[in-house]
């Protein structure tokens, strides 16, 4: 009976303990005040998607207090960072920046160390980057003249509605990337030890260079399959730009979307 008394105590703690209610902070600015957003986080998970407001609104949960990132803006610019980079293994933060449908960021920059960055519905006028050590980074249905993605060991899965230029790269992750329209200006997909799959629409305009050292090229558009140290050259529509994917020991695969 004291053994049945001791193990239901522990769980009712175990129990009040999970249900303890997390820590909130929100904050919203007009859209004339902020034309540009930089980011530097070490574990937090970034979410950055639009909805329909009339606000830039920011919200951050978490379960512990001396977590919570800080918070600054001048001249334009939002500047939101880690405030304490030692953190532990049950310490959570969740940072989600909702912006208006109809507004669009000159700049927006995000790094994180081990977050997660994920991105959806967003439009930017001059450069979008996004920049992880061993977080993944998700970025659905972006817009920006200039994009840049780079993470060391996370996974890359993007699908860009228009670029004029884009730069993804990775050291081990596995990188997916679906162009919704083609860049206009030279374009580079490099991974050094993990996969690349390229989905491409039927009025894709490119002139395509595949290049991997220890993997395999395969283009399921073309029917083609070609093994390690070949060099796979094809034209996608007519006088496109050049677009380059290269990985060391990864395989290559070419998708019709």
């Amino acid at each position: 009976m004291k053994k049945l008394l001791i193990a239901l105590f522990c769980l009712l703690n175990l129990f009040a303990a999970s249900a303890a209610e997390n820590i909130i902070f929100e904050s919203t600015y007009p859209i004339d005040n902020i034309s540009k957003f930089e980011i530097g986080l070490s574990y937090e998970n970034l979410y950055i998607e639009s909805y329909f407001g009339s606000e830039i609104s920011i919200q951050v949960d978490s379960n512990n207090i001396k977590m919570l990132p800080e918070i600054n803006f001048t001249n334009e610019k939002l500047l939101l960072k880690s405030k304490n980079t030692k953190f532990k293994k049950a310490d959570y933060c969740k940072i989600k920046i909702f912006l208006p449908k109809e507004y669009s960021s000159k700049i927006i920059s995000a790094s994180t160390t081990k977050g997660l960055i994920q991105a959806s519905d967003i439009s930017v006028l001059s450069l979008l980057k996004f920049t992880s050590v061993s977080g993944s980074i998700f970025a659905k249905n972006v817009s920006a003249p200039d994009l840049e993605i780079f993470t060391f060991s996370g996974m890359i899965q993007t699908d860009i509605l228009n670029t004029d230029f884009f730069s993804i790269t990775s050291d081990s992750g596995a990188v997916e990337v679906s162009l919704l329209s083609s860049p206009s200006a030279f374009s580079e997909i490099i991974n050094s030890t993990g996969p690349v799959s390229l989905f491409l629409p039927d009025d894709a305009c490119i002139q395509l260079s595949a290049n991997t050292n220890t993997g395999k090229i395969s283009d399921d558009i073309n029917k083609t399959l070609l093994f390690s140290k070949n060099k796979y050259l094809m034209p996608f529509g007519k006088d496109g730009p050049s677009l380059n994917i290269k990985t060391n020991s990864g395989n290559i695969r070419i998708n019709p979307l």
